[in-house]
């Protein structure tokens, strides 16, 4: 039977923390030189995987990332793997949106952005999306490649379809971090399930250095 790995990697820094900006699929900064710098620095620290194939968001902080980590691999922009559309939340701060009654409720899994994806309608693209991924790589005979999303894309899908089973926050990961998945066709289409077997980068694993407090996770959900 073949087994198929992909490596999922979140895009790198492309605002400043700081300013805490909700950026959706909406909202389309450019890396910053920051976050393209460290980017670089993780890939001369740790070992970066092998790919015959990486699979991009449309989002320019998604496809510069692959451009860095990536720089001779073939690719393909998906536009299922671009980050949840957060309506009238993009773009604007959590300090603007703070007293929000919708902003909390939608926090709290309450309600929707308005505007916006539903948790629904944002399960079924990215579900979709690595679906894609499957069909393309088995249709090619390829059987291991990346992908360069956002960190609520690889959150919900990991919750949903990755083994073992954790709630969201658990996937969350840093800029230019990841794991790696390993799945076959029939485990996919019979189970609509992918086993995660390892953090990336790998030669220091970068993604657990330092275990994220609540209040990172909480911000890696809305960023």
């Amino acid at each position: 039977m073949v087994t198929y790995k992909i490596h999922f990697f979140r895009h790198g820094m492309a605002e400043d923390p700081s300013r805490k900006i909700c950026l959706g699929g909406r909202t389309d900064p450019a890396l910053t030189p920051d976050g393209a710098q460290e980017l670089r620095e993780l890939m001369s620290t740790y070992q970066y995987p092998f790919a015959q194939k990486v699979y991009t968001s449309p989002m320019l902080r998604c496809t510069q990332t692959a451009d860095i980590l990536f720089p001779d691999t073939e690719g393909e922009i998906m536009d299922e793997l671009r980050e949840c559309d957060l309506g009238e939340f993009d773009g604007k701060s959590i300090a603007e949106l703070k007293g929000n009654e919708k902003f909390l409720g939608w926090l709290e899994g309450k309600n929707p952005p308005p505007g916006g994806e539903t948790h629904e309608e944002f399960g079924a693209r990215i579900a979709c999306a690595f679906d894609d991924i499957i069909h393309d790589m088995s249709e090619h005979y390829l059987t291991e490649t990346a992908a360069v999303t956002h960190g609520t894309v690889i959150m919900g899908l990991f919750a949903m379809c990755g083994y073992p089973r954790e709630e969201m926050r658990y996937w969350a990961v840093d800029s230019g971090c990841g794991y790696t998945v390993r799945t076959s066709v029939s485990m996919w289409m019979h189970d609509n399930c992918f086993e995660v077997i390892t953090p990336q980068p790998m030669g220091g694993e970068a993604a657990e250095d330092e275990p994220m407090t609540e209040e990172e996770r909480e911000w890696n959900f809305i960023e």
